[in-house]
């Protein structure tokens, strides 16, 4: 199971709405829905195995709040 650490505060359904706005683009409402909560996050563990790769590491997931540095 994944921690996620360091996390923005939860941002509005409307932020990322923002977001697809501006990219063009349609998040799946999953994804949506879990950014809302863990945008800026740093998951622990943060290293992966996946199709073959092991160790593939993932630093963080980018914020909604345009106010922090890993802004999307």
């Amino acid at each position: 199971m994944v921690k996620w650490l360091d996390t923005d505060e939860p941002v509005k359904k409307e932020d990322i709405e923002h977001v697809e706005k501006e990219f063009g683009i349609r998040f799946p409402k999953d994804y949506a829905e879990y950014a809302i909560q863990n945008h800026g996050g740093v998951p622990d563990p943060n290293s992966f195995d996946f199709e073959g790769r092991k160790g593939a590491v993932f630093e963080r997931l980018l914020s909604y709040d345009e106010t922090q540095p890993h802004y999307i």
